[in-house]
């Protein structure tokens, strides 16, 4: 059974039209895309940009994972949010049959496929699959990503490429059990969190040798990270869950531009030796 929730209109028609310049003269080789129900332009490309609607890596995805349902099952949930006037989507599918549970009381890891799709060129189609952490079951933090695919909007997306990429995803997510059980054995104190964090999500880019980071998102993190070991411990999993907490909470005017950098920032913290090294 499939359930759908959205926040705004996204299934809207657009359309390519000629770039003109202050002149009137046409621009070579640029197109505008135009939302047809207001008239407003959502973004300006180049001639070889192919529009891949909102429509259509929704749907992709989920034809994806009908050519997987012997595997899936029928049983998920389809959510779409739109941003700036449906420039830009995420979307997120929720299958309530793949679960691992217990890691903790009252904690669930469920398997999820997340996507993005934009006009505006912020994000090429984009589709992970994605170990997502429930808090009573709500859903609000996301995980990991343990498969994905990615297409430019040069080229189209592969049908079959995508739900291997899903069916990968989900044997990776029911092999993934002894990792995050290994995390709550790790026990992890605040010098360690604190040092980690500052290094790995709050390091500023200075042209200098001194280390810089960012006070305030640090004294945020730690928070979470406090909050998180009065649930689960002082451990490896509150840092974990610190982290993707963070990602997916983003206080910005764009927030879904601003969780797609933060996961960026958590997956390749996750991959680090800082990482590797809290054992």
């Amino acid at each position: 059974m499939l359930d759908f929730t959205t926040n705004e209109s996204w299934t809207f028609d657009v359309i390519s039209e000629p770039v003109f310049d202050a002149r009137g003269n046409q621009i070579p080789n640029r197109q505008n895309i135009i939302r047809t129900d207001t008239g407003e332009s959502l973004g300006c490309h180049g001639k070889k940009y192919k529009i891949t609607t909102h429509s259509k890596s929704v749907n992709a995805v989920m034809d994806a994972i009908k050519l997987k349902e012997n595997e899936l099952g029928t049983n998920y949930n389809l959510t779409v949010n739109a941003y700036d006037n449906g420039k830009r989507i995420m979307f997120r599918v929720d299958f309530p049959d793949h679960y691992i549970d217990d890691p903790e009381v009252g904690d669930i890891i469920g398997f999820g496929v997340e996507g993005l799709n934009s006009y505006d060129g912020t994000f090429a189609f984009h589709q992970d699959a994605r170990a997502q952490r429930y808090i009573c079951k709500n859903g609000m933090i996301s995980g990991v990503s343990v498969s994905s695919t990615r297409a430019k909007h040069t080229s189209a997306i592969n049908l079959e490429a995508s739900a291997e990429k899903i069916s990968t995803g989900l044997s990776t997510f029911v092999n993934s059990r002894d990792i995050w059980e290994s995390y709550r054995k790790i026990h992890v104190n605040s010098y360690v969190a604190e040092q980690f964090l500052k290094r790995n999500l709050c390091k500023r880019v200075t042209k200098t040798s001194d280390f810089h980071y960012n006070k305030k998102q640090l004294e945020a993190l730690m928070n979470e990270f406090f909050s998180e070991c009065t649930l689960l411990g002082a451990n490896k999993w509150s840092l974990y869950n610190t982290m993707t907490h963070w990602a997916s909470h983003p206080e910005s005017k764009s927030p879904d531009r601003e969780s797609v950098k933060r996961v960026g920032m958590v997956a390749k913290a996750m991959r680090s030796q800082d990482w590797k090294a809290i054992v």
